[in-house]
C-alpha cells in the first residue's frame, strides 16, 4: 500500500481511553486437538513448478465492444472460456497457439486495451512441524496483545472474506461464523439476488463455477486465524469474535488462475465485504496484471481493504510476489514466538507490515486442528485487525486503517521501516487505542 511509502512521524493524537485489564479466556482442549499426528518432519512446500498458461484476458477499449468481440473470434479463431461483466474483460484461448503469441497477436489489433496470459497464482506454503506439543498454542495473539484490545472491542460482523482454497463451513469452531448472503433463498436453484451467481448463500467457488466448496486446510487454517467462533469453550480464538467469514475459493491443491481471483475480489467488494484477505499469491510479470490490477481497483473504489501476504522462499532475499507487491495491496512478512523476522519471508520495497506466522495453530478439515508456518498466517491477523478496526471507528477510509496499522506497529527489527517487516510486528492494542480517538492525521509524505 502507499502506507508504506511516507514518512514515520507524529499521526495520533488524544489517546484518552483508560483500559481496563484484559478478559480471562475458556478454552478446552481434547486429546485430538492437544496430539498433532504428523508422521514426517517439518518441510517447506515448495511452490510448485508454474504451470503455463493457455489461455488470454482480452480487454477491448469502448469504441469497439459491441462488435469487437465476434470479429476478433472470427478472425483469431477463438473460444471464448468466459467473460468477467464488472470490468468486461473476456478470457479466451486458442488451442495449440502458444498463449504468448496468441496474445502478442490479439495486443496489436485496433481497440484491443491489453491482452495478457492468464497466469497462475499460488498458496504460499507452509511448513507443518512434527512436534505433538507445539505449544502454548495461541502465543501469537497475546504476543499481538489481542487480550488486551479486546477490552475495548472484539468487533461487529463486517465480512472478512478469504480468497483462498475452499474452506470447511461446518467445522465446530467456524460454522457459525459462516457469511450469508440474505437475498438468495438456499437450493432453489435461481439466482434470487440477480448477483450472477445460483445459490451462492455462503460464497462461490470460482475454480469449479458452483457454489460447492472443496475444503481444504490452507483456507480453512486462514480462516480460523482471521475469524474462528470465540468464547465458545472449544477450540481456539480468532483475532476477530465478530467478524463473519465469506469463504471466496479461488485455489484447488494449492494453485488457481487470475482470472477466477479478478472474479473472486469483485464478488467480494460487491457483496459487503469490507476486509480482503489473499493468502496467496504469485510472479506474475508486471505487464500480465492487469485484469487483477482492474478487480482491486474496483474494490478500492467500495471502500476495500486487500490485505496479501507476501510469500516464502528458502532463499532469501526474494521478491515480494503478486498481489502483495501491488501498491493498492498490504504486503505482510511473518515473524517468530522470539519476535523476529521469520527467516523464509519474502521481501521487498512493498512490504508493509508483519505479524506472527511461525507455529500458528488453528483449524484445519473435518473438526481438526493444526499448527502451520507462513506468510499465509500472518495476513490473516492483519485482517482480523483491521475488522476490529473498523469496528470502533466505522467511517475511517481503507488507507487511515492501513496507516493505523502501521503506524501503531512494533518496530522490532532494523529501526523505521525496512524490506523484512515494514514498519514493524502489528500491536492490536495500539491500534484499536489509536483508532479509539478522536483525530487521525495522516501526512502524504514520501519516505
Amino acid at each position: 500500500m502507499n502506507v508504506n511509502r511516507t514518512h514515520r512521524s507524529i499521526i495520533i493524537l488524544l489517546l484518552t481511553l483508560a483500559l481496563g485489564a484484559a478478559p480471562g479466556e475458556n478454552f478446552t482442549t481434547n486429546s485430538a486437538h492437544s496430539a498433532a499426528r504428523i508422521t514426517r518432519p517439518a518441510e517447506l512446500h515448495p511452490q510448485p513448478n508454474p504451470e503455463p498458461p493457455s489461455e488470454v484476458l482480452l480487454k477491448l477499449g469502448a469504441p469497439t465492444k459491441a462488435g469487437g468481440v465476434s470479429s476478433l473470434i472470427t478472425r483469431h479463431d477463438l473460444t471464448i472460456v468466459k467473460r468477467i461483466p464488472r470490468i468486461d474483460v473476456w478470457v479466451v484461448t486458442r488451442p495449440q497457439t502458444p498463449v504468448a503469441e496468441l496474445a502478442r497477436r490479439l495486443v496489436q489489433e485496433k481497440g484491443v486495451l491489453w491482452a495478457e496470459p492468464n497466469g497462475r497464482i499460488y498458496a504460499t506454503g507452509v511448513i507443518t512441524p512434527n512436534d505433538t506439543c507445539y505449544m502454548p498454542m495461541q502465543w501469537n495473539l497475546r504476543l499481538v496483545r489481542l487480550p488486551e484490545a479486546w477490552t475495548i472491542t472484539t468487533g461487529d460482523e463486517t465480512p472478512i472474506a478469504v480468497l483462498d482454497t475452499g474452506i470447511d463451513l461446518d467445522h465446530a469452531d467456524l460454522a457459525a461464523k459462516i457469511w450469508t448472503n440474505e437475498g438468495e433463498i438456499p437450493g432453489n436453484g435461481l439466482d434470487d439476488d440477480d448477483n450472477g451467481y445460483v445459490d451462492d448463500v455462503h460464497g462461490w467457488n470460482f475454480v469449479a463455477g458452483t457454489a460447492l466448496l472443496a475444503p481444504e486446510p490452507h483456507g480453512t487454517h486462514v480462516a480460523g486465524i482471521a475469524a474462528a467462533h470465540t468464547d465458545n469453550q472449544i477450540g481456539i480464538a480468532g483475532v476477530n469474535w465478530q467478524s463473519t467469514v465469506m469463504p471466496l475459493q479461488v485455489l484447488q491443491n494449492g494453485s488457481g488462475s487470475l482470472d477466477d481471483l479478478a472474479e473472486a475480489i469483485i464478488y467480494a467488494a460487491d457483496n459487503g465485504a469490507q476486509v480482503l484477505n489473499l493468502s496467496l499469491g504469485g510472479e506474475i510479470e508486471e505487464d500480465a496484471r492487469k485484469t487483477v490490477d482492474a478487480a482491486i481497483a474496483h474494490a478500492r473504489s467500495q471502500g476495500c481493504l486487500l490485505v496479501a501476504s507476501a510469500g516464502n522462499n528458502r532463499t532469501q532475499p526474494y521478491p515480494v510476489l503478486y498481489p502483495a507487491n501491488s501498491p493498492q495491496v498490504m504486503a505482510v512478512t511473518a515473524t517468530t514466538a522470539d519476535d523476529v523476522p521469520w527467516s523464509n519471508s519474502n521481501r521487498g520495497p512493498e512490504v508493509d507490515v508483519a505479524a506472527p506466522g511461525v507455529g500458528i495453530y488453528s483449524l484445519s478439515t473435518d473438526d481438526s486442528y493444526a499448527s502451520m508456518t507462513g506468510t499465509s498466517m500472518a495476513a490473516p491477523h492483519v485482517s482480523g485487525l483491521a475488522a476490529l478496526i473498523w469496528s470502533v471507528r466505522p467511517a475511517l477510509t481503507a488507507d487511515q486503517v492501513a496507516h493505523v496499522i502501521t503506524h501503531t506497529a512494533q518496530d522490532t527489527d532494523t529501526p523505521g521501516w525496512d524490506p523484512r517487516t515494514g514498519w514493524g510486528r502489528i500491536d492490536a492494542l495500539a491500534a484499536i487505542q489509536a483508532a479509539s480517538t478522536h483525530f487521525i492525521y495522516i501526512p502524504i509524505v514520501q519516505r
